[in-house]
């Protein structure tokens, strides 16, 4: 029977890219703040412009954990015996049965 290696991959390893967008938002996040604060005139509309930064990101931040924090990220996503047995079910046959040397036009002699 030909079996796949045995992998299992959490689903965790969806929180990789998710991670790597967070860093660049923070970079982003304190590249704009430091331009704010050092190239603007202070005064009212410099303090709403930090206020509604951090009041997106916030929400922003707050509404993706809580959407996160529902999922068990302990599930394999990718599992080798789900995917021999449900997604090629036709390679559950042993391979040492079939004669591939002998052309498809000649006939079986024993």
């Amino acid at each position: 029977m030909t079996e796949f290696p045995s992998i299992s991959l959490p689903l965790a390893f969806l929180l990789i890219p998710y991670g790597f967008f967070l860093f660049g938002y923070a970079f982003y996040t304190l590249f704009n703040l430091y331009h704010l604060s050092r190239y603007s005139l202070y005064g009212i509309g410099t303090y709403f412009s930090y206020v509604l930064f951090f009041g997106g990101t916030l929400l922003f931040l707050s509404g993706s954990a809580a959407l996160l924090l529902r999922y068990d990220w302990t599930v394999p996503l990718i599992d080798s015996e789900t995917i021999q047995e449900e997604v090629f079910p036709f390679f559950h046959f042993d391979l040492k049965f079939y004669d591939t040397a002998r052309p498809a036009s000649q006939p079986k002699t024993e």
